[in-house]
């Protein structure tokens, strides 16, 4: 097809969108008695006309055209991600002009705040609204879990730090009210290959894994594990109560905390164990006398928030884990204090120490001096010393853990002489824990005392059987007939990295 083929299409196509009106118009003017002069016509001139005429309305049509395209595909292009958090998360993709694209939920309380909802194409407020709106209405958010994780992930941070200032602003109008007063954590998502590692392996999403990363680096006795399992408003407490700090972090409000026991009722659980742990009246009597806690905060152990307690009282140190929920012990500890005085925490005081072979026992209100009964003899000098010996050491701790003797299992006891001080190192497990004891060898005061949960320990009193880990690469050990190997040092590190969700090459001081 040549150019004068082409020209005669796009002319007969710009005729047929013109009406033909002349015949029309000049019968109205025949029929008016007027007159009509006929002009030669210039058919090259014409068809020129014809034929740019033409072009410019069909390029006219594909410039229009192009445009609602390019208009379209952006405003169904994502822009920009949110995410809610709280314990449903949710997941709302938008357009350059806010609007939603489409809402995910991201675990099973998504889907239950979801509902039958259809957000698409709302606007980014109407949608907040809805599901701020849902999650009032089934429980997640009130005055027990009043916390909410905000997150922006848009390529220009100057836009996530204004969408996200706008979300805050939003959201606190909705959960501001007199019922309660929410706190709301909020933050830019960074992309990172370690953080989408962290989501994938624990199931969260990349909100919560960037929250939980960064709590993680700053402080490294959490772990990602145990954070994962956490609500928003638990973490937000952990937060709250000084274990971590993040710069990376904007936190309007106070995270709740009512639906725990309380520090007072905790306070009060701790120091009623200890004066009932206690071997004698006069170290019951000065606990009970303890009018201040020495500290108190809210720590995780095994995935439950609990309360940390520690205070002294007549050179002894007191450590205790209470369940914030429940209430009950979760663990103890008790040990001499070091260069310990004669003041009693809280105000009570302490007679003077007892000193034996040189080194401070016990004093007198610790426990009840036992005099020597059996074992080795030990020479200081000219004088020997009798221990108490094993079978009386083991019946302290028991006795002092309340334990009855039939019920201990793997009751081990050991002497131990360190820094010119005797002592029976005692361990033994009964109800699902374990228990450490340092008694004095020669006055049988209870030196130390720990009581931790056994996580191999079952419900039904029967030990978990953790399978062996069969031979992988390391050196043998050659216990028996049968070589055993070992993980290796590179499978530990990794194994100890991916634990706390730690990238490798984010990590110093390995050793």
């Amino acid at each position: 097809m040549d150019n004068r083929d082409i020209e005669k299409k796009i002319q007969s196509a710009f005729s047929k969108t013109v009406p033909n009106v002349l015949d029309s118009v000049l019968q109205q003017c025949s029929e008016q008695g007027g007159s009509v002069i006929t002009m030669a016509e210039n058919n090259k001139k014409t068809r020129k006309i014809y034929t740019i005429a033409a072009i410019a309305a069909v390029f006219a049509i594909f410039i229009s055209g192009s445009l609602i395209a390019l208009n379209h595909s952006a405003d169904n292009k994502v822009a920009t991600t949110v995410f809610l958090d709280v314990n449903p998360s949710v997941e709302m993709l938008l357009n350059r002009k806010d609007r939603v694209l489409d809402v995910k939920a991201l675990n099973a309380d998504g889907e239950k705040i979801m509902g039958d909802m259809n957000l698409k194409k709302t606007d980014l407020d109407v949608a907040v609204n809805a599901l701020i709106g849902s999650m009032l209405k089934n429980g997640y958010l009130s005055d027990i879990a009043n916390s909410i994780l905000i997150s922006v992930d848009n390529d220009d941070p100057q836009k996530a730090t204004q969408l996200q200032q706008r979300l805050v602003d939003s959201i606190n109008d909705l959960i501001g009210g007199e019922s309660f007063h929410g706190s709301i954590l909020s933050q830019n998502l960074v992309h990172d290959d370690a953080i989408a590692k962290l989501a994938d392996t624990y199931d969260i999403s990349l909100s919560k894994a960037q929250l939980i990363s960064d709590m993680v680096e700053k402080n490294p006795l959490l772990t990602a594990e145990e954070l994962s399992q956490l609500s928003i408003n638990e973490i937000n407490i952990l937060r709250d109560s000084g274990q971590v700090s993040s710069d990376k972090l904007n936190v309007t409000g106070n995270p709740s905390t009512n639906g725990y026991i309380g520090e007072q009722k905790a306070w009060s659980t701790a120091v009623k164990d200890a004066a009932n742990k206690a071997e004698s009246e006069e170290l019951k009597n000065a606990i009970e006398k303890l009018t201040t806690v020495g500290k108190i905060g809210m720590d995780i152990e095994n995935g439950k928030m609990v309360y940390e307690i520690e205070f002294t009282v007549s050179g002894l140190e007191y450590e205790y884990e209470i369940d914030a929920v429940t209430g009950d012990v979760v663990s103890w500890d008790r040990e001499k204090q070091d260069n310990s005085s004669n003041t009693v925490s809280g105000g009570a005081q302490n007679g003077s120490a007892n000193q034996q072979n040189g080194n401070s026992s016990a004093n007198s209100t610790d426990s009840a001096q036992v005099q020597p009964t059996q074992g080795n003899a030990s020479n200081s000098g000219s004088q020997s010393v009798n221990y108490i010996g094993e079978q009386k050491a083991k019946e302290i701790a028991l006795n002092h853990a309340g334990i009855a003797a039939e019920k201990a299992s793997k009751l081990e006891i050991e002497l131990d002489r360190e820094n010119g001080t005797v002592n029976y190192d005692v361990s033994f497990e009964a109800n699902g824990y374990e228990y450490d004891y340092e008694i004095d060898a020669v006055s049988g005061a209870v030196l130390h005392a720990d009581k931790e949960r056994d996580e191999t320990y079952r419900v039904d009193n029967t030990a978990v059987n953790t399978p062996a880990a069969q031979p992988t690469q390391g050196n043998a050990s050659s216990g028996s007939s049968q070589s055993t190997g070992y993980i290796g040092e590179q499978k530990a590190k990794e194994i100890a990295l991916n634990h706390a969700g730690i990238a490798a090459e984010k990590a110093s001081k390995l050793e």
